[in-house]
């Protein structure tokens, strides 16, 4: 997985013209990160390892049809974010849901 690209990283779609081939796993994820999405989360709603969904996102982010953005996990004082602790929480959800 690409150095920038963490585990936390949001992914959104761009809008950008084109899009990967119709059933591919590369365009399952496009289609996830309309809202953005953390990394975690795409592997996890993919059921695919997270470097695997780390990878598809370079591939996606180098064709320009997605951003990406990093999370800031802390506040100043050292304490996760209330912002950081509901991602976290939809992310373990999502994985529930996605695990049944």
């Amino acid at each position: 997985m690409d150095a920038a690209i963490r585990l936390d990283t949001t992914v959104a779609a761009t809008g950008a013209p084109g899009h990967p081939p119709p059933g591919t796993v590369h365009a399952r994820a496009l289609h996830l990160c309309r809202d953005g999405i953390p990394v975690t989360e795409i592997a996890a709603l993919l059921g695919i390892p997270v470097a695997v969904a780390g990878a598809i996102v370079y591939d996606l982010r180098a064709s320009g049809w997605v951003e990406t953005r990093e999370t800031e996990d802390l506040e100043g004082s050292g304490v996760a974010s209330i912002d950081t602790l509901r991602r976290v929480k939809k992310g373990l959800e999502n994985w529930r849901q996605a695990a049944r």
